[in-house]
Formats: C-alpha cells, structure tokens, sequence
C-alpha cells in the first residue's frame, strides 16, 4: 500500500488542497505548500504588533488561569503534592505521545 493510499490528506495542501511536492508544516496537523507558506506569513506581518501583543496576553492569562485552577484542583483531589502530580501528568503526556507514534518537534512551525 502506498503513502498515498494510507494518508491522501497528507499529500495535499491544507490551505488550497493542491498536491504537495514540497510543504511546511503549520502546526501538528496543517501542512501546507510553500505558496500558502507565504500567504500565511504575509498575513501575520499585517497585523499590528500591539494588537498581536494583547491577544498573546488574553490567551497566554486566560491558559494560566485554566491550567492553574486545574493543577489546584488535582493536588487537592488527591492529595499528591506538587511534584507527584507533575511526574504522573509528564508520563500521561508522554504515553499519549508515544501511543500516536507523534515524534516531539523542537523546531517550530514551518520547518520540515
């Protein structure tokens, strides 16, 4: 069975749905070709760097808010300290990881 066969999403664009030669991944499951590459770069230069600055802070504070009140709640609901809950949900994330066969990319967006 060929690559084509097993993921045809994975052979073509995200953005244009145009078959890929060569791509850019865009996320953990967006790939897009080098045309949509730069249509998507274009569009983030746009936007205004005081505008990207205070949505950056909303979600940044609104994800600390959510991940400590869950944090809080799962110390208190088991009554692990601190570092027991760290160790059990690195290996719960780390499990869930490997189960997908996803290899951790350190690189960033649009490198592959």
């Amino acid at each position: 069975m060929s690559a084509a066969q097993e993921h045809p999403q994975a052979m073509t664009c995200s953005a244009c749905h145009e078959r890929l030669t060569t791509y850019y991944s865009a996320g953990e499951y967006i790939i897009v070709c080098p045309a949509c590459r730069e249509q998507i770069l274009a569009s983030e230069a746009n936007r205004s760097a005081t505008g990207r600055f205070f949505r950056a802070v909303l979600f940044g504070a609104s994800a600390a808010i959510a991940g400590a009140s869950a944090w809080y709640a799962l110390t208190k609901s088991i009554g692990w300290g601190s570092l027991g809950v760290a160790i059990a949900v690195g290996l719960v994330v780390g499990a869930w990881k490997l189960k997908r066969h996803a290899p951790i990319d350190l690189r960033g967006p649009f490198t592959r």
